[in-house]
């Protein structure tokens, strides 16, 4: 290569290089924004991810194995009582007490839904430990039994009880004229009414009408913020800062057809909640800036709240879908210094192998949630909608008891607002998982739009 042909060739590189510099700060510059988007991605992906691997590891060191469950359910299969439900599975009794305590853990963030989206009710944690069944007779039921409003809600329990007795009768009368038309002459027609009686005595065992009782305890958090993320001192017309910490001990029955519960929460609302704290580290480890507004937060209270829950699913659709699909009207009640209000709802499940009034163990709504009572595969979708009359509401009107930290809030209140949900639920052996969505209407008069939330809730029994 000659000089003159090397001088061009460099004169010509010293020309491209400023243009490929050009090209290199641009690429850079995407590529940078779309890596930028990658991590924030893989960040909220990794969040979820962390919840799945903690229900797994604790599933792993559970000691019950899958073959221990159905060893154990084969083992309450052959006690009287169940084998006279599956000789007459229409009785009152014909589902068998849950014997598995389930371990539910739950994460509820706006973010689960659309991650642009953080104010109002925007995260809430919770862990909950959910006793197995027991039997009628057994002396933890009768303690939970005290638990109950059935007294109140007496007709609707007895009702409950009362169809299914009327769906086992004429089975069992049939079947005893047909073994007493074999087996004994024409002429003993009284002898054979005694007996139809005692067939259908029997087949209604004496603690029919009593439920199976469980009881649950859950330790949660929940996190509100205003719209206005980051201004030192929000609006008084916004939702103010505040954390909920909390501990819930709630006591449940089954009834053939109705599902009743009674719940009372004790906890603390302010700077003790621990509100600050949790979303300043979900926030840094997730690269997303810290609200600016929390030293406006409400002031420490201690909370004490009571719920009341009762669901009943209809008998008629439940029975006629072969367990595909249950309507469940429901009725909850609150009554405490941080939510007075009343709800009446109605939730749609449908799916294969349902258990009756089961719904996912979402942490803020109105709905009546509980696990299962099957063994074996489950999977349903599910929609729900509700209307509620509100008296107080503590995370929107302010401290009932205390003044608000810096800026008063008192909130003009919607007094009736709706929620409406919807998801889809798997149950496998020992597993479940659920993920739902909730949306509410405004809970005050400025609130600028329809709030909604995503719910990620994994269990395991053992």
């Amino acid at each position: 290569m000659t000089p003159i042909k090397t001088i061009y060739i460099l004169r010509s590189c010293s020309n491209l290089f400023p243009h490929l510099l050009d090209f290199y700060f641009l690429y850079s510059y995407i590529f940078e924004a779309i890596f930028a988007k990658i991590i924030a991605f893989c960040a909220v992906i990794f969040r979820k991810i962390t919840l799945v691997i903690a229900i797994a590891f604790c599933a792993f060191l559970m000691p019950i194995s899958a073959q221990s469950v159905d060893t154990e359910k084969e083992q309450n299969l052959q006690s009287p009582q169940d084998t006279q439900n599956l000789k007459n599975p229409q009785s009152p009794r014909a589902s068998t007490a849950r014997q598995k305590h389930f371990l539910i853990l739950d994460y509820e963030n706006d973010s689960n839904f659309d991650s642009m989206i953080d104010k109002y009710y925007t995260a809430g944690t919770s862990l909950a430990f959910v006793s197995k069944e027991y039997e009628a007779d057994s002396a933890m039921a009768r303690f939970l039994r005290v638990l109950s409003l059935r007294p109140v809600f007496a007709p609707i329990l007895r009702e409950s009880t009362a169809k299914s007795n009327a769906q086992n009768a004429p089975n069992a009368l049939d079947t005893n004229q047909n073994l007493s038309a074999k087996n004994q002459p024409a002429q003993n027609s009284s002898a054979d009414t005694a007996t139809s009686r005692a067939t259908l005595n029997a087949a209604t065992p004496p603690n029919s009408s009593l439920p199976h009782s469980s009881f649950s305890i859950t330790i949660a958090q929940e996190m509100y913020a205003p719209k206005d993320r980051f201004s030192a001192i929000p609006s008084p017309d916004d939702y103010p800062y505040s954390g909920y910490l909390y501990a819930r001990f709630l006591a449940q029955h089954r009834y053939a057809n109705a599902l009743e519960q009674l719940s009372i929460e004790l906890g603390l609302v302010g700077k003790s909640a621990l509100g600050k704290q949790a979303q300043n580290l979900i926030h840094d480890l997730t690269n997303n800036a810290r609200l600016a507004g929390w030293d406006t937060q409400l002031r420490n209270e201690f909370v004490a709240n009571l719920y009341y829950g009762l669901s009943y699913s209809v008998p008629a659709i439940y029975e006629k879908s072969a367990h595909f699909v249950d309507l469940t009207p429901q009725l909850s009640l609150a009554l405490g210094n941080a939510r007075i209000h009343a709800q009446t709802s109605l939730a749609l499940r449908f799916g294969y192998n349902l258990s009756k009034n089961a719904m996912p163990l979402t942490i803020n709504t109105g709905f009546v949630r509980s696990v299962g009572h099957k063994y074996g595969f489950s999977i349903y979708g599910f929609v729900a909608a509700g209307a509620r009359f509100v008296g107080r509401n503590m995370f929107v009107q302010g401290n009932t008891f205390a003044p608000h930290y810096v800026t008063p809030h008192n909130l003009a209140l919607q007094r009736v607002m709706g929620e409406f949900a919807w998801g889809l639920g798997m149950e496998y052996k020992r597993f479940v998982i659920n993920y739902s969505v909730v949306h509410r209407t405004r809970e005050f008069a400025t609130q600028d739009a329809l709030h909604t939330y995503g719910s990620v809730m994994l269990g395991v029994g053992f």
